[in-house]
């Protein structure tokens, strides 16, 4: 493989609110990451091209 060239690409969007209800109290949160990545190369004398994208996991 020659000439391998890589670009990434990472979105995160979040929204979290403390709630109060009834006296009580709570959390609500979303996350939604997206992340993308595109990559060429060269192997046995034809040029490669992938692109992966969608939603990641919010959770290690």
């Amino acid at each position: 493989m020659t000439n391998p060239q890589l670009e990434t690409s990472n979105l995160l969007l979040a929204y979290a609110r403390v709630l109060d209800l009834w006296g009580r109290s709570g959390k609500f949160d979303v996350i939604l990451p997206y992340s993308g990545l595109s990559g060429s190369a060269d192997y046995a004398g034809q040029a490669m091209e992938r692109v992966v994208d969608g939603f990641a996991d919010p959770w290690p």
